[in-house]
């Protein structure tokens, strides 16, 4: 994550019934809540999105700043205020949400943590931040059996989630999507395709139906996956 200026600040998950045949039904927009523009939290909360989910570091001020480089803690402290400040003025359905990020050095205070942040938000759960084992050891983070024992995971996300990116670019998945270009499946873009199209994309329906049946022949990408 990057600092206010960075559009890539916001990604949007659509989320689906749970088959091929299926349309996106819930929109969930991920942020880091570092926009310094206030029309941002005007737009998050009109109504258009059933989520918006700001994405923060356990561990204080100086956890957060020094995990995200450019970012501010004061800034995001401003921020989050601001979206349940709009969402009260507006009587706003669109539910606030925190992704607490957990890494190895702050899990002993977890639950601390978590009812430190959860009166800022309607809803709150954590996330372990996970590296690729090829990264240096020492990192602060944990890294996947699956990655580590080449295994293929059960998964659900292709059959109840889409990521679209900054750039309208739509993934395989959300952890497909940050792999190297070489590897990275990408459905299309949700400026040339619609949400309907892109949910029922011949290869997004290929790997819903291989996990669904466990062929991991037909999901090669998902083997080693290092998110789940």
């Amino acid at each position: 994550m990057s600092g206010a200026e960075n559009p890539r600040s916001i990604r949007i998950s659509a989320r689906g019934c749970g088959n091929s045949a299926g349309s996106a039904r819930f929109v969930n927009v991920v942020s880091n809540g570092q926009w310094s523009d206030d029309s941002i939290a005007e737009a998050l909360m009109s109504g258009a999105a059933d989520m918006v989910e700001i994405s923060v570091d356990a561990g204080g001020k100086s956890a957060y700043e020094s995990a995200r480089s450019g970012a501010s803690h004061d800034r995001l402290m401003r921020n989050l205020s601001r979206l349940r400040e709009m969402k009260r003025s507006r009587a706003s359905k669109t539910i606030i949400g925190i992704r607490l990020m957990i890494r190895p050095s702050t899990r002993s205070r977890e639950r601390e943590y978590l009812r430190a942040w959860s009166p800022l938000c309607d809803v709150i759960f954590a996330q372990y931040v996970s590296k690729p084992s090829i990264l240096t050891d020492g990192e602060d983070m944990y890294t996947s059996s699956h990655e580590l024992l080449g295994t293929t995971p059960h998964c659900s996300y292709p059959s109840r989630a889409m990521q679209i990116k900054a750039d309208g670019s739509v993934p395989l998945c959300g952890i497909n999507g940050h792999s190297p270009k070489d590897s990275a499946i990408m459905l299309g873009n949700i400026l040339d395709s619609g949400i309907e199209e892109l949910w029922k994309h011949p290869i997004l329906s290929r790997y819903r139906e291989a996990h669904g049946a466990r062929v991991e022949a037909l999901m090669p990408v998902c083997r080693g996956c290092p998110g789940a």
